[in-house]
């Protein structure tokens, strides 16, 4: 299995009835490929059943990792309630973006941010 630690990543918290997801992944059509070419990996994170998630890995045609939560755990971990809502994580695991993403020039715009804006996802223990 391949390891995402220490790489720059967009975790993008979706799910497969979310009408704006829908409307994004519409207006993504290869923009993961510009993403990467900008050393960033975008990873969805996702609810939902795993028959959802694959009709909608289908139907956009998302080539970037996909995780599948249970409940709530990641995103309650990232402090995410919304869908589809980055977050933008530096090499070393703080957070340097984070906000709404529904479309692509919000996602540059998110991608463009430096400042590192909330520090490293919060941990099991605290």
């Amino acid at each position: 299995m391949e390891t995402l630690v220490g790489q720059r990543l967009l975790v993008l918290f979706v799910h497969p009835t979310c009408p704006p997801c829908k409307e994004f992944f519409t207006s993504l059509n290869g923009e993961v490929e510009q993403i990467a070419k900008q050393g960033v990996r975008m990873v969805l994170v996702s609810g939902g059943s795993r028959e959802q998630n694959r009709e909608m890995v289908e139907e956009y045609k998302l080539s970037c990792p996909l995780v599948i939560q249970q409940e709530h755990e990641i995103a309650d971990l990232y402090g995410s309630s919304w869908t589809p809502f980055g977050f933008v994580v530096d090499e070393e695991g703080n957070v340097a973006g984070k906000g709404v993403v529904n479309d692509v020039h919000v996602l540059g715009e998110l991608l463009a941010r430096d400042a590192t804006v909330g520090g490293s996802p919060k941990s099991e223990s605290a």
